[in-house]
């Protein structure tokens, strides 16, 4: 289990340079498995540009990281250099990033 504003507090802190978050974009589902889930966000923030001090609250809350299903928000975090997102490989998620625009780096797998 893990915190799911925690690890995208940590990402934005140690991936993305400290940067300022500018918008969040915020899917109309909880993870795979329950639409009904207590954690949801309210429908005014889905699916559009919201500021991130708006729903940052709704974000604090346990997630499972281990493999299976996607137990968490799926988002696109923006801040100018980057976009945050919550990724899954062979059933494990995690909070990752990539640049926003072309940069010179080492892509990674996402």
């Amino acid at each position: 289990m893990s915190n799911f504003l925690k690890d995208i507090q940590k990402t934005i802190r140690e991936d993305c340079d400290c940067e300022p978050i500018e918008s969040v974009v915020i899917a109309d589902r909880m993870g795979y498995y329950d639409d009904g889930d207590d954690r949801t966000v309210p429908k005014e923030f889905i699916g559009k540009p919201v500021c991130f001090g708006n729903v940052r609250d709704y974000f604090d809350y346990e997630y499972d990281t281990g493999y299976g299903g996607a137990d968490c928000n799926a988002i696109y975090l923006y801040t100018k250099s980057f976009i945050v997102f919550v990724s899954e490989y062979d059933g494990a998620t995690s909070i990752n990033c990539i640049p926003r625009n072309p940069i010179a780096c080492m892509p990674n797998y996402l």
